[in-house]
């Protein structure tokens, strides 16, 4: 339910070295065909972001200088770029910390795996 007072859903994989070293919008819209491109900066410019969830996948993944640096990410994540916009950023613990630090940032949530005696649990439970 909570996923639809969003019109737009967008998946960033910071993975992706395109994504990553994107420096405008419109970069990481690249490997769309023109129109489509068009269309969704058209869309992301009226809008300035409301309405939209962006969820930034692998913080990790960025090299130190794109996590501490100037970087179109850091600007979403700031509300320079895409002020209405609502984020989210999934990172592994070693680097979450710096994500914590970061001002516009209102909710933490930590999750934790499994240990090996709850795998052994689930597996009894749901094959067995």
């Amino acid at each position: 339910a909570i996923l639809q007072k969003f019109s737009v859903v967008w998946l960033l994989n910071l993975r992706e070295e395109r994504i990553a070293k994107a420096k405008a919008i419109n970069d990481l819209f690249q490997h769309y065909h023109t129109k489509v491109q068009r269309e969704l900066l058209q869309h992301i410019e009226e809008t300035g972001g409301e309405g939209q969830l962006l969820v930034c996948d692998g913080f990790e993944e960025l090299n130190k200088q794109e996590r501490t640096q100037c970087s179109l990410f850091l600007d979403i994540i700031h509300g320079k770029v895409l002020p209405n916009c609502s984020v989210i950023v999934t990172s592994r613990p070693y680097a979450s910390q710096m994500l914590q630090q970061m001002s516009r940032i209102t909710h933490h949530v930590e999750i934790v795996g499994f240990t090996k005696e709850q795998i052994k649990e689930c597996i009894r439970q749901n094959i067995t």
